[in-house]
């Protein structure tokens, strides 16, 4: 006989009770409306790329409930919600335990800078563990194909609208890293662009613009904020556009390649 994964079996009972618990009763109907206060288990964040990649996070809480926060490039802009079936969430619960998340590094290396970026974030019940990861073109095909689960969750239909607005998003949801304080970033010009109105190609990364560095040159200050992609990250995409000479953090200013 095939030998039996037990923490496998343990998230499948352990997902199983907490949705029999509190999903049963009506009167227990989760809301994304107090999100807050449930226990989230699995959260996929999709970011934006250099074209019309939806940009969305799918949080999914213990006791079933679904929220999908649509930014850009999708068709639900906005809150939404949604129950999600008992046994699909405890067969998610279970490929997340079996996906290998404590060998997974904080992020997969890449090589393709233009490319959206993929986040995962997944809590232990069992244990109280908290993992996360991110990649862009490649990580592992359990992670891909949980990823692709998520997706297909993402595009399922039947979510009810909540609000126009997005829900306050945790920099930190899982409680796994501090927040990373804000960096500047100088970055040069091509004579004649304006920086306000370049800077808004990167609204998806929080990037804003601080001052010119002397008046005679093209060099800008911007803030960027690493808790939305990792610096070196922002700065491949950065140097990638055909209006930047060149970009680098508030030390030294290097060519674009």
């Amino acid at each position: 006989m095939p030998k039996t994964n037990p923490m496998r079996t343990l998230a499948i009972i352990a997902s199983f009770v907490s949705l029999f618990l509190l999903t049963d009763c009506a009167t227990l109907q989760p809301d994304a409306s107090y999100a807050d206060r449930y226990l989230l288990r699995a959260e996929y964040y999709q970011g934006g790329c250099f074209g019309r990649c939806p940009i969305y996070t799918l949080s999914i809480y213990d006791n079933g409930l679904m929220v999908f926060q649509g930014e850009r490039f999708t068709e639900k802009e906005g809150t939404w919600q949604k129950l999600m079936p008992r046994a699909k969430f405890a067969e998610l619960m279970a490929d997340l335990e079996d996906a290998g998340f404590a060998e997974f590094p904080q992020v997969f290396p890449s090589n393709v800078a233009d490319l959206s970026t993929k986040r995962m974030l997944y809590h232990r019940k069992t244990t109280g563990e908290n993992f996360s990861t991110s990649w862009k073109e490649s990580s592992t095909p359990k992670l891909e194909n949980i990823a692709s689960q998520m997706r297909t969750l993402a595009e399922s239909a039947d979510f009810k609208f909540v609000s126009e607005d997005l829900r306050a998003k945790r920099a930190n949801p899982l409680g796994i890293n501090k927040q990373v304080a804000k960096e500047e970033l100088i970055i040069q010009l091509v004579r004649d662009v304006e920086p306000r109105a370049w800077v808004v190609k990167f609204n998806q990364l929080g990037l804003q613009y601080k001052s010119r560095v002397t008046p005679n040159n093209t060099y800008y200050l911007f803030e960027a904020d690493p808790n939305r992609m990792p610096i070196n990250e922002q700065l491949d995409m950065i140097r990638q556009d055909d209006e930047v000479l060149g970009a680098q953090t508030n030390k030294r200013v290097s060519p674009r390649n």
